[in-house]
């Protein structure tokens, strides 16, 4: 798969999920066709049932100093549709995990993941 600047935090969750040896997954797994909803996920471990969703938000410094987050997700209505598909997923019995670039960059997101798939029965 050809990467680019914009999806370095997958980038960088996938060369984590590699060296883990975490189990098969699916890349921009499209789910909920019943409602007609283009609604794809980051990362899905079928066999688990388990989505990774992962936001590159942005934060700039605003007029007071204080920090401001920028990007899709960010916005009201990034906010909403993020909602709905964290619903559905709640529907399909799929368990998401979302995470930041900040949690893949100090290993939370990969360790967490971990977590989670042995709960659902992943052996090691």
């Amino acid at each position: 798969m050809k990467w680019d600047a914009k999806s370095d935090i997958e980038k960088s969750f996938a060369d984590q999920v590699l060296r883990y040896r975490l189990p098969h997954y699916e890349r921009e797994y499209q789910f909920a066709l019943d409602v007609k909803r283009k609604w794809r996920l980051d990362f899905y471990f079928p066999e688990y049932r388990l989505a990774v969703e992962l936001h590159g938000l942005i934060v700039v410094n605003g007029p007071a100093g204080q920090g401001i987050v920028r990007g899709g997700h960010a916005t009201p209505k990034g906010m909403r549709n993020d909602m709905d598909k964290l619903n559905a997923m709640a529907i399909l019995k799929i368990t998401p995990l979302v995470f930041s670039q900040s949690h893949v960059d100090n290993g939370d997101a990969i360790a967490v993941t971990q977590r989670a798939l042995v709960v659902k029965g992943w052996k090691r």
